[in-house]
């Protein structure tokens, strides 16, 4: 079997992956973040910080893990799998969440729950694109995958090109 081409740089890639291992290096982590919503905290705060959102308004989960910034080329690849199908790169964000799970040496969540897109988006994308990061992630840290245990009944507008100012947790 040949190579793959990196998705990013387009050099050889091993083990089937889409990114190179150099690439792999160079994607924006997330080290310093609000423990509740993982958004991205300067880098002078304690990891332990709630962000400001959070205390003003607290969100209706208790943590969350984002190991990645949403910056490019983050933004880029998410756009890969959600918008050309490219569904190799879940398993790569899959792999990468549970790296990083594994690193934080704290009790593993009881499921996976990935979040679900309203029935009307869901028939034009034809694919779910949590579900396809969740299902690998599932296995490897070897917890069941729930896929039918949230349901979205509010068609909400596409989050591409609003400002994170207008994203509401």
């Amino acid at each position: 079997m040949l190579p793959t081409p990196c998705t990013l740089c387009a050099d050889p890639t091993t083990d089937g992956e889409i990114i190179c291992r150099p690439c792999q290096t160079q994607l924006p982590t997330n080290p310093v973040h609000c423990p509740r919503c993982a958004l991205p905290l300067p880098a002078n705060q304690p990891n332990s910080a709630v962000c400001g959102q959070c205390l003003r308004k607290p969100p209706a989960f208790d943590s969350a893990l984002a190991p990645l910034i949403y910056t490019p080329p983050v933004s880029h690849l998410i756009s890969q799998l959600k918008y050309h199908r490219r569904l190799a790169t879940g398993q790569t964000f899959a792999r990468l969440i549970g790296q990083r799970v594994a690193a934080l040496e704290q009790p593993l969540p009881d499921a996976i729950i990935p979040v679900p897109l309203h029935r009307q988006r869901l028939r034009q994308r034809g694919f779910n694109q949590s579900v396809e990061i969740a299902r690998p992630l599932a296995k490897l840290i070897n917890r069941p995958l729930l896929i039918n245990q949230a349901e979205r009944h509010k068609i909400t507008a596409p989050q591409t090109g609003l400002s994170l100012s207008l994203i509401h947790i």
